[in-house]
């Protein structure tokens, strides 16, 4: 009778834990709410500063910034100092001319790379200044 039991138990739990491991994404749809959502990515600006530096790909924006703190400065030791605030921003799609000194908004696709300096990819850049 005990060992029946325990049967019942063993069976009754391998149940469970194959319903619980199966794939469950069956339950997941998309919706219009999730849909509205997708679309509206990027609508939102995702950080505000100053161009520290331009290159071919893109441009380092240091978030916090004010004019008296880059002044007479290198970029180097303005990088150096703001590394936690700084952006590396791929601008392959933005048709601003963008220049060093600029403050900028910017918007992303949301994806951020941890490096050194954060990296990501501008969706839209606005010259405020």
């Amino acid at each position: 009778m005990v060992v029946k039991t325990y049967i019942s138990i063993l069976l009754i739990l391998i149940i469970v834990v194959f319903t619980a491991c199966s794939n469950g994404n069956d339950h997941l749809t998309k919706t219009p709410a999730l849909e509205k959502n997708q679309h509206q990515a990027g609508e939102r600006m995702d950080f505000q500063g100053i161009i520290v530096e331009k290159n071919n790909s893109g441009v380092i924006v240091i978030v916090g910034l004010t004019e008296k703190e880059v002044k007479g400065r290198t970029t180097n030791e303005i990088i150096s100092q703001y590394e936690p605030k700084a952006y590396d921003v791929s601008t392959r799609n933005i048709k601003e001319n963008l220049e060093v000194g600029d403050h900028v908004k910017v918007w992303t696709n949301g994806m951020y790379e941890d490096s050194r300096i954060r990296r990501t990819t501008a969706t839209k850049i606005e010259i405020v200044r």
